[in-house]
């Protein structure tokens, strides 16, 4: 995926910008690669955890989101579980630079946790 490999070894902040994933194909496929791997040996034991799914997923070895600016369906739905959202009433392509400066600001009042 072009947008991981221009993003790792990213340092500012550790803040990057997700492209969209469809997530149902995803978890299918982490699915399908965590059975292989099961059944060709590379992955061993019968545990299965958070740490195994997420070296599966497209995200491998990416910070999860910050901030999240949903259409929630299919949206990242393992990576986001604690994403701060912001919901705009803009459609995508009416989305400007400064409604992404809001939600930043916005972001940045949050208390995190």
């Amino acid at each position: 995926m072009e947008i991981r490999s221009r993003s790792l070894g990213h340092k500012a902040g550790g803040q990057i910008v997700k492209a969209i994933i469809q997530a149902c194909l995803e978890i299918i496929e982490t699915i399908k690669k965590i059975l292989h791997d099961k059944k060709t040996g590379l992955l061993e034991g019968t545990d299965l955890n958070e740490n195994i799914i997420e070296k599966y997923l497209y995200t491998e070895g990416l910070l999860d989101p910050d901030l999240l600016i949903p259409r929630l369906s299919n949206f990242l739905l393992w990576q986001v579980a604690n994403t701060e959202l912001w919901f705009s009433s803009k459609l995508w392509p009416d989305f400007t630079k400064k409604d992404l400066i809001e939600a930043i600001v916005e972001y940045n009042k949050r208390i995190k946790r």
